[in-house]
């Protein structure tokens, strides 16, 4: 992500595919203070997992707050929480200025996909 204060974002959407679900942002925005060397992106989402997988993952709503890291790698490194009352830390790296549909085949190997799941 390219940030510069002196062209800044006017409007953000944040959709996150993975191989059992995508997610939406429905309200996102910045926390910018360059005195306080502070750059965030943070957005509040619903998250729609795969119809195959509602025993185990319903719909539910989130958010998320990221800093966003421009040096050597890019990144965005951050936590979310949700209203099924899960929580936990998210690093995004960058892969491409490419607009995508789907997750890209070659990172598909998401830690929980329905692949590698263990079922009870």
């Amino acid at each position: 992500m390219q940030f510069s204060v002196d062209n800044p974002f006017t409007h953000i959407n944040c959709t996150m595919h993975t191989t059992e679900m995508k997610s939406y942002s429905i309200s996102e925005g910045f926390n910018i203070d360059i005195e306080k060397q502070l750059k965030q992106l943070s957005y509040i989402y619903t998250s729609k997992p795969r119809a195959v997988l509602s025993e185990r993952s319903n719909q539910h709503d989130g958010a998320m707050v990221f800093d966003i890291l421009e040096k050597g790698d890019r990144k965005l490194k951050g936590y979310y929480w949700t209203d099924r009352k899960s929580k936990g830390e998210i690093i995004l790296k960058y892969y491409s200025k490419e607009m995508r549909e789907e997750l890209p085949e070659e990172i598909r190997n998401h830690p929980v996909t329905e692949e590698n799941h263990i079922r009870d």
